[in-house]
């Protein structure tokens, strides 16, 4: 296979796509990232894990109960049009 030219190709380089390998089809290689702590990464305290642990609940439980309450809605009007 000879490499194509084009006319309007003046060689610069827009993506170096050299250094990626083609994935294997049936068995995917998943590579690991070595991610190294940073030194003066500050560590989260228990109570301020707690608490933003408990706004994200907090927050889940809201937009469920607003679905929940839309959806009971939805199905009591069809219950008292039809």
């Amino acid at each position: 296979m000879s490499k194509k030219t084009y006319d309007d190709d003046d060689g610069r380089v827009i993506a170096d796509m050299s250094d990626l390998d083609r994935q294997p089809m049936l068995l995917p290689r998943f590579r690991r990232k070595r991610e190294d702590p940073e030194p003066d990464a500050q560590q989260m305290s228990r109570e301020d894990r707690m608490v933003i642990i408990k706004s994200a609940i907090g927050a889940s439980l809201l937009i469920g109960g607003i679905f929940i309450a839309a959806g009971a809605l939805v199905i009591w009007i069809l219950t008292m049009v039809l």
